[in-house]
Parts: C-alpha cells; structure tokens; sequence
C-alpha cells in the first residue's frame, strides 16, 4: 500500500499491480481503508493499467466503488464551495484546513484525499460571523451546554452538523489548550493566503504552515496514519519553492522541531521525499534522544493501537518528541495523575467521573513504563543476536532515530543515512 502511494508523488518506475493475487489485492485496499487512502490506491489502480488483467466481477465492483468515492469527494467539494461563497457575501474569509484545502492544491484529484469534515480556522474577531454564516446554511451545535463550555475552554474548535450528513469544524485555534507545542495563529492567519484553481478560489494557510500544521495532526494520531505523512510528501512535491528556513525556524518557535524531523524522516523513508539535508541536520534532536527513539522502536508493539485510544507507545512517542524539557515534564506529571487531557470524556462520551475515569491516569502511566521498560531490555537484547544486530543496524540506517514501524526490517539505504528517495524495489512496512 505505501509503495503505491509513493509511486503516485514522482516518475520513478510504478511497482507492477496488474500482477497481484487476489489475497495482495485484498490486504491492499484493507489496509488503505484504515489509513484513509482507499481513494488513492483505487485511482491509482486504474491509472495504473491493472484492472485490464483483473477479473471482470472484481474489476467492476472495485470500479463501482471508485465511482462511489468520486461523487462523494465532488459532494464534499461542492459543500465547501457553497458555504466559502456564502461566506463571502458577508465579508468572512475562513481559511481552509488540512484535506479540505489539500485535495484541492496538492493532490492529482479530490478523490485521493478523504475528508469526514471540514475544517475552518477563522480569526477571534469573526468567529460569530461565521457561526451566524454556517447558522444560515443549515448547520446546527447538537452538543449539549456543558461539552460547548469544555471545549470552547480546553479544545480549538466547535463541531457543527448540517443537512445531508455534512460536517464542519469551526476553528478558533490549532491545538488544546495543553498540548506541547504553539502554532501562532495569529501570525498564520496573517500569512494565509489566496490559492485555488480555475474552479475555486479559497483561502488557505500557506506551503510552510501548512506543512507544520500536518505535522501537529500527526503528533495528535500518533503517527499511526499513512495519510498525513501522504499529505506532507504531496505538499513538498506541489512546492519545490517551499521556503526551508522558514519550516525550521516556524518549528523551533512553536516547539515542533523533534515532531517536524520524525514526520519529515518518516517522509523520505516511505515515500521518498525530498528533503534537504541541511534542514534536517537543523531539525533532528540530540544524539541521547535519537537513541532513545531508536530503543522505542525495537518493542513488538504497534503504534497503530493509538488510532482506538492513545496507546503506550503513542505515550512514549508523544513525550519523547516535546522539544522542552519544563514542558516535558509537566505533561508526563500530567499524565500520571490522569490530567493530560481534561476533555477525553467528550470524545468517549462519559459524562461522569467514575472508577474508569479515576483508574485512567495511573493505569495509562503504568502501561507507559512497562512499554518503556520492555523496549529497552528488547534494545539490548538484540545486540547479542545477529539477526538482532541485522535488525538494528537497518533499522538505524533506514529511519535515522528509530520511527516507530511494525515490520521486522524496512529497507537499508546504501550509505548509512537516510536516503533522498528509497529504491522502488525495496521491502515496504504493510501499512
């Protein structure tokens, strides 16, 4: 599946799909539907040429299904229209976030990108004039008092229902109120700007924001989802001018430079993304955190898990990758008293502080030092095996500081760093 949507970015040679067994082609759209690239294998099947060697029934159900996510996308697509027009009759320019922008400006066709809402970010002083616009256009805050004043206190977005199933989330900011990085939304706002087609105008954030911003997401998903990392390789193939200086010091601001390297690595490793060196050299933490990452990564534990619930590795990830040690230790002090995320009740929709609330924090802290703990000893065990010496120095040469994978190897770069662009023939991870 990664290495379809690698071939997809550039014009090395397409891996050959007409050739694939039914049980390969059922795993591949299996495993595209959970990272949310169904659309994108599917259209790049049939460009591909593989259906002319497929079944006729498989041919056509698979085609069926294309056809489907295509009318759904132009759906999607024509909703954000309506509501950006609408919008502007009244002088509100909301930028657009994330799929809902990038099927449009990064991606060969809206149907590769799939999107459950939309995102709007707008700025404080026109935040109820947008409320009033979406009002207008039929959507509805079905959450009851007390979720509004949680979020509206801890959270970065108000959810609104409207007619036909569709969804917006309307933005006041970019991230909770305790997460470990700041994106200045402010100062995005301000350097939005004006992209599109020939078929829509809209407001968006811009390459170098945009790129961070995608970055965050994946903090936030544990970097269990193939399609942000998608999503950024698409960004820097769309912007060969992408201002680098500007990545690293936006980062270093907002405190997102070990996320920004993990992300970009994770990138290049998969998708053979383009990244300068020097950018990298500037974002990659130091040398005992790389370790410590590279030790996380030998566990026999997926990082997956965290899309149904934050898991332990995703624990252990997501503090390892906060750039500053005050902040660090505030949020690992928050999470073994339960309090890291004071509106997790929302989500789950557990309105009361029982035994299962009050148990969460301590049982969360004590999977985290088991994971921690098992890692390590798995670390150095594998320094007494050569399969297990085999393991680690390709994993080290693969993926610089130890991204977390599921797979036992993922494929060795010739020069002991991380490869410009991995060969098409390498072993891929399954997702």
């Amino acid at each position: 599946m990664v290495r379809l949507c690698r071939s997809q970015t550039r014009s090395d040679p397409p891996i050959d799909l007409r050739s694939l067994d039914p049980t390969a082609r059922r795993d591949i759209l299996r495993a595209a539907g959970e990272h949310a690239v169904l659309g994108l294998c599917l259209a790049g099947f049939q460009r591909s040429g593989a259906f002319s060697r497929w079944p006729d029934d498989e041919v056509a159900e698979l085609s069926r299904e294309l056809s489907r996510l295509r009318r759904q996308a132009a759906l999607w697509d024509l909703e954000r229209d309506r509501i950006l027009t609408l919008a502007s009759r009244r002088g509100v320019h909301p930028v657009v976030l994330k799929g809902a922008a990038l099927r449009t400006l990064v991606y060969r066709e809206p149907v590769e990108r799939a999107i459950g809402d939309l995102d709007l970010l707008v700025g404080p002083e026109a935040y109820e004039e947008a409320l009033q616009v979406l009002t207008e256009a039929g959507y509805e805050n079905r959450d009851p008092p007390e979720v509004r004043s949680a979020l509206r206190l801890h959270h970065f977005h108000d959810r609104l229902r409207g007619p036909g199933g569709f969804a917006v989330e309307l933005h006041w900011g970019l991230q909770p109120s305790r997460a470990p990085f700041a994106l200045p939304v402010d100062d995005m706002l301000a350097r939005s700007v004006e992209s599109g087609n020939e078929d829509i105008q809209m407001r968006a954030l811009c390459p170098e924001d945009t790129l961070l911003h995608i970055v965050s997401q994946s903090l936030e998903d544990g970097f269990a989802q193939v399609r942000r990392i998608v999503d950024l390789d698409r960004i820097v193939v769309r912007y060969a001018d992408l201002d680098w200086d500007a990545v690293v010091g936006n980062a270093e601001e907002a405190g997102l430079t070990r996320m920004t390297a993990l992300a970009l690595d994770l990138s290049r490793a998969l998708l053979g993304t383009s990244v300068p060196n020097a950018a990298m050299v500037r974002l990659r933490p130091p040398r005992k955190v790389q370790r410590h990452l590279r030790l996380l990564s030998t566990a026999p534990v997926s990082v997956a898990a965290s899309r149904r619930g934050r898991s332990a590795p995703a624990d252990a990830l997501y503090l390892a990758l906060i750039d500053r040690p005050k902040t660090r230790l505030r949020h690992t002090l928050r999470l073994f008293r339960g309090r890291l995320d004071p509106i997790r009740w929302v989500f789950e929709e557990e309105r009361s502080a029982g035994p299962s609330i009050r148990m969460w924090g301590p049982l969360r802290a004590a999977k985290l030092v088991a994971f921690v703990v098992i890692s390590y000893v798995t670390g150095a065990t594998l320094r007494f095996t050569p399969a297990g010496r085999l393991r680690w120095r390709t994993c080290a040469r693969a993926l610089p500081y130890g991204a977390l994978t599921t797979e036992e190897e993922v494929w060795p770069a010739s020069d002991g760093k991380t490869s410009e662009s991995a060969p098409s023939n390498a072993q891929m991870p399954n997702k």
